[in-house]
């Protein structure tokens, strides 16, 4: 699973869900929604690949199959965000309204799609589009009841096969960290995402509360 954080939203939409923009990457303010420990610390891993082949695709089974939101349907990626992240601590969207979820969704930079085996959601990505031909899996986890049946090399396969298919895409780009599942990085790897950064990400949560109080950023 990807343990992602907050997505680049209009100002607008920051106001309205009455917060200040205050993080400059996805992963700085994960400890500000997470208090499950005195202090929240975890490794992140950037990873990419140029290649367009896919090494070790993993071929879906006949009960499988993939459907793209199309047109887009917020509900569908909020109730998918809740309940795929809730075992590894996606918790930056909680507060989100439907209006800015809408408006997260319904961008043109954005693609949604949805794994179904024997007709039940299974999983989900998303594909967000950036400059310069840039392609990130966002999103991207199974529902916990389809985990450990093999399904995570499928869609990852499929996300990567309908990443390259966006005719401006040059790169394809994720992260991950130490909270995601214990095989996601290794998943990346067998299909050929390699490391080019690696992060520590870390902050006690008195430190954070006391930054809060004292109005500061971060």
């Amino acid at each position: 699973m990807i343990r992602s954080c907050a997505a680049a939203l209009s100002a607008a939409a920051y106001h309205r869900l009455g917060l200040k923009k205050l993080v400059t990457s996805r992963y700085r303010a994960s400890w500000f929604f997470s208090m499950q420990s005195a202090t929240d610390t975890s490794t992140i891993y950037h990873l990419e690949t140029c290649d367009r082949h896919i090494e070790c695709p993993k071929a879906a089974p006949p009960e499988f199959r993939l459907v793209k939101m199309a047109p887009p349907d917020a509900a569908i990626n909020t109730q998918m965000y809740r309940s795929v992240g809730a075992d590894w601590e996606w918790t930056d969207r909680l507060c989100w309204s439907k209006e800015s979820w809408r408006e997260y969704v319904c961008r043109e930079s954005l693609q949604t799609y949805v794994g179904y085996l024997h007709g039940r959601r299974a999983g989900y990505f998303e594909l967000e589009s950036r400059v310069k031909g840039n392609v990130e899996i966002a999103y991207f986890g199974l529902l916990p009841e389809y985990i450990g049946q093999g399904l995570g090399g499928v869609l990852l396969t499929a996300a990567m096969k309908h990443a390259w298919e966006i005719p401006s895409t040059r790169r394809l780009w994720v992260h991950t960290c130490t909270k995601d599942h214990k095989y996601a990085l290794e998943n990346y790897r067998k299909r050929g995402f390699k490391v080019f950064k690696v992060e520590q990400q870390g902050r006690s949560l008195e430190e954070g509360l006391s930054i809060l109080r004292d109005g500061k950023t971060f």
